[in-house]
């Protein structure tokens, strides 16, 4: 049982930290990252990734019977491209007004949680919940390997930030957004 245990720890923080490498949703944190404040962007996509992987574990593909996979892409979709046009247009700074509405937690939850429906992560964490049969070592695993990725994103993010200038940095941050929306809804 403890072989078991410790197998599908490994495994899943392998997989998660291999699949998640340039992934769309480390491509998020990047994003958020870049000229926000990290303080709102960690604690708002681990808890997107904490919430994704938990409902992965326990509830697998139960989901996806739930809500038609369609809609969740249409949604998703949506809200990426709406929110990369409202980075790119918004006048002012986006730290400040992050910090002043905590709104870059809510946008890092909200987009973290969103990329990562159907994604090759959360459905190799299905996957690896089924094959070892035991939740937490999954969980766990699939966990510390996102907290990695996570950090290494927000790294990245910060790098950009003070390598581009801040209306070169919202226009990029804004594209990276729309491409994922857009991908996301000709991918459904």
């Amino acid at each position: 049982m403890i072989n078991n245990w410790v197998n599908s720890l490994v495994a899943s923080f392998i997989s998660t930290s291999v699949a998640e490498l340039g992934d769309k949703t480390q491509l998020m944190v990047i994003a958020l990252s870049a000229g926000g404040d990290k303080r709102l962007v960690f604690p708002g996509a681990m808890l997107a990734l904490t919430l994704s992987t938990t409902l992965s574990v326990f509830f697998g593909n139960t989901l996806s019977t739930l809500i038609p996979t369609y809609l969740v892409n249409v949604f998703a979709s949506l809200f990426f491209v709406v929110t990369g046009f409202y980075m790119i247009f918004k006048r002012g700074r986006r730290e400040v007004s992050f910090r002043k509405g905590g709104n870059l937690f809510w946008t890092s939850f909200i987009s973290v949680f969103l990329a990562e429906l159907g994604d090759k992560t959360q459905l190799a964490t299905i996957a690896l919940a089924a094959r070892y049969g035991v939740a937490l070592p999954v969980f766990t695993g699939c966990t510390l390997g996102f907290v990695v990725l996570t950090l290494v994103g927000m790294a990245l993010g910060e790098q950009l930030s003070k390598k581009l200038p801040e209306k070169a940095l919202k226009v990029a941050t804004g594209a990276i957004f729309i491409v994922v929306g857009l991908f996301l809804l000709f991918k459904g």
